[in-house]
C-alpha cells in the first residue's frame, strides 16, 4: 500500500475517532441557521431596469475641435452607473420620501400607548390596513427641516387639530428655537388628521442622522451591469416590500432627474448666449425689412439691375458668413472663460458636455477620472463620519482627489487649447472674408446713389434674414440635442413589490450552516487529533512504533463493566472466567501464546507495566494468569507494585496477608505464597495459580526489588512455568527498572486515549538503557471491530 493510500486510510480513521466531534459541529451550525432565519428581521428588494440609448452617428456634424474633445471625455456606462450613488440623488430621496424620521410609538386618545418603531413610509403605507383608522392618526406629510444630528420629538394635538411640537427629551418647543430646523415655521408641511373630533393624542418620532442614513440607504443599493448590453438595474433593500418599491423607483427618477438638471445646466451658457444674438438679430432683421420698404416707397423705386443684384447676393453670403463666424469664435472665447474660470475655482471642470453626440457610449481616459474622483469622494465622505480631518486616512484621500483633478485640468488644459487654436483660424477667416467684402463692394460704387442705397439696403436685409435663419436652426439644434442628452437613459422596468424577502434565504442559510459545521468539524477533528498527546488507537501505534502488538483487549461491554464493578463475587472479575464472553478469553490466549513463543527461559519470567497509571496492567496480569493456569500450566504471580498492589484485593486475598515486602526486607525467610479463593465448582485448573502479594503497604524504596534476596527468589522458581510480575509504571516509578536487572523481559500495557505518545518513547528508551527485552505491548480497552484483520478473532460470541 502507497504513502497516498496510508493518508487516505488515515483521515477516514480520524473521521471515525472525532465523528461526535463533527456530528455536533454540524448539529450547532444548523440551529444557529435556524435562529438565525427565526430572529432576523426580513429584508425585501426590488429592482429598476434602466437602459441607455445609443444617439445615432451624424459624420457630418464632426469638426476639428469635435475631434480633438471627443478623444477626452467620452462618456461611460460604468460612469453613469456610479452617479446613481451619489450624495445628490441619495439625499433628494431620503427628503421626498422622508427616510429619515421614524415613527417610534403613538398615544391614543384614550390613553393606549402604542410602540411601532417604523419609517414614516412604512407607517403611511400600512395606515389603512394595519391600523385602526378610527383612532390612529393619519400622517399625510411632515416636513419640518430638520438638521442632521438625531432629535427625538413629539407632536402633540390639543384636541382642536393644534399642534405643538417639542423635542421629546427635554421638552423645548421646536419652533421657538432654530437650532432644529433649516426652515421657518412658516415653511413647515405638517399634516396630521386625528380621526376622533376633539381628542387629544400624542405621536413620537425620532430622525435619524443624515449621514449615517445616506451611508445605510448606499449600503443597501445595487448598480449592476447586464452583460453585454446597454441595460443596468438599480436594486433596493428595506425591511418591507413597499418601500424597497418605493425606494428604487425613487432612485431611478432622481437619478434621471439629476442627469437632466445636469445636461441642462451644461449647456444653458451656449445655449441663453445663441438665443441672445437670435433676438437682437430678429431685432436688426425687422428694422432693415422696415428701412427698406419705407425707401422703396419713397423713392419709387423696386429693384435693381441683374449684375448688381448678383453682387448684392454674393456680398450678403459674405457678411451672413463673416457674422457666423464672429458668433463661433464668440462662442470659443466664452467657453474658453468658463472653463478656466471653472478651474481655478474647483480645480478642474466636467467637460462631458463637449463630447459630440456620436461619442456618448465609448470609453475615454477623462471618463475613467471621473469614475475615480466619484469613488473618492464618495469614500471620503464615509470616512468623515467616522474620522475628523486631520486623520491619515482622510488625508491620503485628500491627497488621491486632488491628484486626479490635477490629471483632469489637465485635459481641460488641453481643450482650452484647442478652444484657442479654433479661435485663431476663425480670425483668419473673418480677415480673410472681410477682404473679400471690400473687393467686391468696390463694383457697386459706380452705381448711381439712388441704386446704391437700394443695394445696401437688400445687402443689410439679406445679410441679417440669413443670419436669423442661421441662429434659429443652430439654436433648434442644440435643443434638440439637449433632449436627447436629456432622454438618453430610459426606464425600462419600474420596481414592483416582492412577493417574498430575498433575505434571510432560509434554506440557503440552513445549507450553508451544515456546510460550515461540517468544515469546522473537520477543522476541529483534525486540530484535535494531531494536536492530541495520546494515542488513538492501534494503528497509530503501528505507524509510530516498531515494536510488535501482542495482542488487542477490547473494550468492556457495560454490562461486563457493570459486573466488574459491582460483584462480589471474585469469579466474576475477570473475563477469562466468563464463559459468554469468548471474545476476551481469544485475546489474552493470543497474548499468551505470543509471549510463550518470545520467552526461552525456564520457568518463563515477564514483567508486566505501563506508562501510566489505569492503563488495566493489573487486570491485564491476573487475567493472563488465568489463561495460563486455564493452559494447564503451573504460574505465580507476583504484586511488585508495593505503593499501590491490587491483586490480594482482586483475588480475595486477606487484607493485610504478608507477601513480598515481608519478605525483602527479612521480616519472612520466605514468601508466603497464596492460592486464589475458589474461582468456581470446576475450577480446579485455577489451583495451577499462585499468588505473592506485595504484603503491608511500606514506603521503602523500590531499589529492594534489586536486592540479592530478590534474585534468590527468581532463581528458585524453577517449579513453574511462568511468573507474572504485576510492576507500577514506568514513567512514575523506578521499581519496574529496578527489578529489569532481575527480570529481563517487559511487557507494556497501552490505552489509546489515556497513554501518552512521548512516555512510551522514553519507555522504550529508559528499558534499553537497563538492557531490558521489550517483547511488546499488549493494546487494552482497544475496539477489535475497528481493527486491522490480523487483530480479529474469528470468535462467534454467544446471543
Amino acid at each position: 500500500m502507497n504513502k497516498s493510500e496510508i493518508s487516505l486510510l488515515e483521515v477516514f480513521r480520524i473521521l471515525k475517532r472525532r465523528k461526535n466531534i463533527i456530528f455536533f459541529s454540524i448539529l450547532f451550525s444548523i440551529l444557529a441557521a435556524f435562529l438565525y432565519n427565526f430572529f432576523k428581521t426580513p429584508t425585501y428588494r426590488s429592482i429598476v431596469l434602466l437602459k441607455k440609448e445609443h444617439l445615432i452617428e451624424n459624420n457630418n456634424q464632426q469638426d476639428r475641435v469635435g475631434q480633438i474633445i471627443s478623444l477626452q471625455s467620452k462618456d461611460l456606462l460604468e460612469t453613469e452607473m456610479e452617479l446613481v450613488k451619489t450624495r445628490n440623488v441619495l439625499n433628494s430621496v431620503i427628503d421626498d420620501l422622508s427616510l429619515n424620521i421614524i415613527v417610534t410609538k403613538v398615544v391614543l386618545p384614550d390613553g393606549t400607548t402604542e410602540t411601532l418603531k417604523e419609517s414614516l413610509l412604512d407607517y403611511q403605507n400600512n395606515y389603512s390596513n394595519k391600523y385602526n383608522t378610527s383612532v390612529y392618526p393619519k400622517i399625510n406629510s411632515f416636513d419640518i427641516g430638520l438638521k442632521t444630528k438625531n432629535v427625538k420629538f413629539v407632536v402633540k394635538n390639543d384636541s382642536a387639530n393644534s399642534f405643538e411640537i417639542l423635542d421629546s427629551d427635554i421638552g423645548e418647543i421646536l419652533n421657538n428655537s432654530s437650532q432644529y430646523s433649516e426652515l421657518d415655521p412658516s415653511e413647515w408641511k405638517i399634516n396630521i388628521q386625528w380621526p376622533t373630533i376633539n381628542s387629544k393624542g400624542e405621536i413620537f418620532f425620532e430622525v435619524k442622522n443624515y449621514n449615517k442614513l445616506f451611508e445605510t440607504l448606499s449600503n443597501s443599493i445595487g448598480v449592476y451591469k447586464r452583460a453585454k448590453t446597454n441595460i443596468f438595474e438599480i436594486s433596493a433593500e428595506s425591511k418591507t416590500s413597499y418601500a424597497a418599491k418605493t425606494i428604487a423607483n425613487a432612485i431611478a427618477n432622481k437619478f434621471r432627474e439629476s442627469r437632466i438638471h445636469q445636461q441642462k445646466d451644461n449647456i444653458h451658457t451656449s445655449f441663453n448666449f445663441v438665443d441672445d444674438q437670435l433676438k437682437e438679430i430678429s431685432l436688426k432683421l425687422d428694422n432693415a425689412e422696415n428701412e427698406l420698404s419705407y425707401f422703396k416707397s419713397k423713392e419709387k423705386i423696386a429693384t435693381i439691375d441683374s449684375r448688381s443684384k448678383s453682387i448684392v447676393n454674393f456680398l450678403s453670403t459674405l457678411e451672413a458668413e463673416r457674422m457666423k463666424t464672429n458668433l463661433e469664435l464668440t462662442l470659443y472665447k466664452n467657453k474658453s472663460i468658463s472653463i478656466n474660470k471653472e478651474v481655478l475655482r474647483e480645480g478642474f471642470v466636467d467637460q462631458t458636455y463637449l463630447t459630440p453626440e456620436k461619442y456618448q457610449s465609448t470609453n475615454s481616459p477623462f471618463g475613467a477620472l471621473m469614475t475615480r474622483l466619484s469613488n473618492f469622494e464618495l469614500k471620503k465622505l464615509e470616512l468623515l463620519q467616522r474620522r475628523k480631518e486631520i486623520h491619515p486616512d482622510v488625508i491620503l484621500l485628500t491627497n488621491q482627489i486632488n491628484k486626479v483633478k490635477s490629471e483632469l485640468s489637465k485635459y481641460n488644459k488641453n481643450t482650452v487649447t484647442a478652444f484657442n487654436i479654433m479661435a485663431s483660424a476663425l480670425k483668419a477667416k473673418r480677415n480673410d472674408i472681410s477682404t473679400l467684402i471690400r473687393k467686391y463692394s468696390k463694383q457697386l460704387e459706380g452705381l448711381p446713389e439712388q441704386e446704391n442705397q437700394l443695394a445696401s439696403l437688400i445687402r443689410q436685409k439679406n445679410v441679417h434674414e440669413k443670419m436669423f435663419n442661421l441662429l434659429l436652426s443652430k439654436r433648434e439644434d442644440m435643443r434638440i440635442a439637449e433632449l436627447s442628452k436629456m432622454q438618453d437613459i430610459s426606464i425600462m422596468d419600474f420596481a414592483h413589490e416582492a412577493l417574498k424577502p430575498t433575505s434571510p434565504n432560509k434554506r440557503l442559510n440552513l445549507l450553508l450552516g451544515s456546510l460550515f459545521g461540517l468544515m469546522l468539524g473537520l477543522l476541529f477533528a483534525f486540530v484535535k487529533d494531531f494536536s492530541n498527546k495520546e494515542v488513538n488507537d492501534i494503528y497509530e501505534i503501528e505507524r509510530d512504533f516498531d515494536f510488535p502488538i501482542l495482542s488487542v483487549i477490547p473494550p468492556y461491554e457495560k454490562n461486563v463493566a457493570k459486573t466488574i464493578d459491582t460483584t462480589d463475587s471474585v469469579t466474576n472479575r475477570f473475563v477469562t472466567m466468563m464463559e459468554d464472553n469468548l471474545k476476551y478469553k481469544e485475546a489474552y490466549r493470543t497474548f499468551e501464546s505470543k509471549l510463550s513463543s518470545l520467552i526461552y527461559s525456564k520457568p518463563k519470567t515477564v514483567m508486566i507495566s505501563s506508562c501510566e497509571e489505569s492503563a488495566g496492567k493489573s487486570s491485564a496480569a491476573a487475567n493472563l494468569a488465568i489463561t495460563v493456569a486455564q493452559s494447564g500450566k503451573k504460574v505465580l504471580l507476583i504484586d511488585c507494585d508495593i505503593k499501590k498492589p491490587r491483586l490480594a484485593d482482586i483475588f480475595g486475598l486477606p487484607k493485610y496477608s504478608s507477601g513480598l515486602v515481608d519478605y525483602l526486607t527479612e521480616k519472612t525467610e520466605t514468601p508466603n505464597i497464596y492460592k486464589p479463593v475458589k474461582l468456581t465448582k470446576n475450577s480446579n485448573l485455577l489451583m495451577n495459580i499462585d499468588i505473592i502479594p506485595t504484603g503491608v503497604f511500606s514506603n521503602i524504596s523500590g531499589e529492594i526489588l534489586a536486592s540479592e534476596r530478590m534474585k534468590k527468589l527468581v532463581d528458585n522458581l524453577h517449579y513453574y512455568d511462568f511468573v507474572i510480575f504485576d510492576t507500577p509504571p514506568i514513567t512514575r516509578l523506578s521499581d519496574a527498572l529496578s527489578l529489569g536487572r532481575i527480570v529481563k523481559n517487559a511487557v507494556l500495557v497501552i490505552r489509546p486515549g489515556q497513554t501518552i505518545k512521548e512516555s512510551i518513547s522514553w519507555t522504550r528508551k529508559e528499558l534499553e538503557a537497563y538492557n531490558i527485552n521489550f517483547l511488546g505491548a499488549l493494546v487494552n480497552d482497544c475496539e477489535v471491530k475497528a481493527s486491522s484483520y490480523k487483530y480479529q478473532y474469528g470468535y462467534v460470541e454467544k446471543v
